[in-house]
């Protein structure tokens, strides 16, 4: 079977990364799931039915203080839809591979054993270190109710090291390089698992996957170091701790009534048309007034109303001045023409933003939209969403679920039927519990970090 990459799979001058690594799950999966020689049998650990072989390695995954977690994921690649892609809630997505481990030691577990190591994920007394842990959180709850507690991500961190730089790519294989021993790594074997479907893994998946996890541990020492110096343990805390909600938000989406917002398309497409023709009806009567009194008779031109250019041109043969034809500019001239202009520019709005882009949105099993949120700002993520993310960071929260209407966009209220304003108390009060927490937290200079970096200073 042949898998589509979009980069080499390696580099001459690629690090080799050794790494200790163990692939466990049952007879069936390994009989299932890899191709031909893809897991050595030294590195196997066959998990029979009574699981008696995986007590000893929760125990050892439990007891590292800093662990590393990482998911491999497929489904359903839509190239055309970037957004709907690799997407948890989505029918026909699945988690391939749960990678657990430290600089000593990584495991490969079976999705079915997943469930398995919930305590190993779901306390406060490990750290859980991560790249993008919003993806893997995604993931880990949708597909089996995991939720994953005391998080550090070390792209948020970075994103907030570089906030308004330019340029700073924040990628693991970028992080990888920025800090010692400066790695040097190809991610593009990740596209193999994006497009895995159904087949089998490869000998280069399985290295790629046991590879990323002792990848992450140079960047969270490099980062935690910086953190500190910079004072910004606090705001690091504080980012990690909304990673939750973030993804929660995503995954949970919010409902609209796609009957009522057709209906309502429909309508601002009548208006649209009745404005069309109230505009050019009057705008020919002044237009011919100014002509009569012009050198040049002929010079009538029609004019397209969605366009910025033609609408300004057009305003000027009229004799309204304006610099610009935003709404706020063509409502401050009182002219009637030009006012309804202003509204006719509403209106397309509602048609596209709140309406065609809205039911667009709308996922197909669900029946929901689940939105996407950028914690630091300005990041676009690539189509698995995660890795590809650049900053110039901003630091306030960006996503696509800011183009929710307003009580004032009047008739689009009765889509929600109250669940916008459930929501916004809903997190209003998680936001004040957030504050108070914070209140209670004294800023101290040294800006502790969720783990202190004396305590993961290095393989043993």
């Amino acid at each position: 079977m042949k898998r589509t990459v979009f980069e080499p799979v390696s580099t001459p001058l690629e690090s080799k990364i050794a790494v200790k690594f163990n692939v466990v799950g049952t007879q069936e999966w390994f009989d299932t799931a890899f191709e031909e020689d893809a897991v050595l049998e030294e590195e196997k650990i066959v998990i029979s039915e009574d699981k008696a072989e995986l007590k000893s390695i929760v125990a050892q995954a439990r007891s590292m203080k800093l662990i590393g977690v990482d998911t491999e994921t497929t489904g359903d690649y839509q190239v055309e839809n970037k957004e709907y892609t690799l997407n948890p809630v989505n029918k026909g997505t699945r988690i391939v591979l749960l990678q657990l481990g430290n600089e000593d030691q990584v495991w490969l577990i079976d999705p079915d054993l997943i469930e398995d190591f919930r305590e190993v994920l779901e306390n406060d007394d490990q750290l859980h270190l991560a790249h993008n842990w919003e993806f893997d959180f995604k993931w880990l709850l949708v597909k089996y109710k995991i939720h994953p507690r005391r998080l550090y991500c070390s792209m948020l961190a970075e994103q907030l090291l570089t906030a308004g730089l330019l340029g700073y790519k924040v990628g693991l294989a970028d992080c990888a390089r920025r800090y010692e021993p400066n790695n040097i790594v190809s991610k593009a074997v990740r596209s193999m698992f994006t497009r895995l479907g159904d087949g089998r893994m490869t000998r280069d998946m399985v290295k790629y996957a046991a590879r990323d996890i002792p990848l992450l541990f140079p960047v969270f020492r490099g980062q935690s170091e910086k953190l500190i110096e910079k004072k910004l343990g606090y705001v690091a805390n504080l980012e990690f701790d909304n990673i939750q909600v973030a993804a929660e938000m995503e995954t949970q989406g919010y409902y609209v009534d796609q009957g009522k917002l057709n209906l309502l398309i429909r309508y601002w497409k009548q208006r649209q048309l009745a404005l069309e023709e109230q505009i050019l009806e009057l705008y020919s009567k002044r237009e011919g007034s100014a002509r009569e009194l012009s050198f040049f008779p002929d010079w009538s031109k029609g004019f397209d109303l969605k366009s910025n250019k033609d609408k300004h041109e057009a305003l000027k043969r009229i004799g309204v001045e304006l610099n610009d034809v935003k709404k706020n500019s063509l409502l401050a001239t009182g002219d009637e023409i030009a006012i309804l202009m202003a509204e006719y520019s509403h209106v397309l709005k509602m048609i596209s933003t709140y309406g065609d882009n809205l039911l667009k949105k709308i996922n197909k099993k669900t029946g929901r939209i689940h939105p996407r949120f950028a914690q630091m700002g300005s990041g676009s993520g690539g189509g698995d969403g995660r890795d590809t993310k650049d900053t110039t960071a901003t630091g306030r929260w960006t996503g696509d679920a800011q183009q929710f209407p307003r009580k004032s966009d009047g008739l689009y209220a009765p889509l929600f039927e109250g669940e916008k304003e459930d929501a916004e108390a809903y997190f209003a009060e998680e936001i004040a519990k957030a504050k108070a927490k914070y209140e209670q937290r004294e800023k101290t200079a040294d800006a502790t970090l969720p783990i202190p970096v004396s305590t993961v200073d290095g393989p043993s």
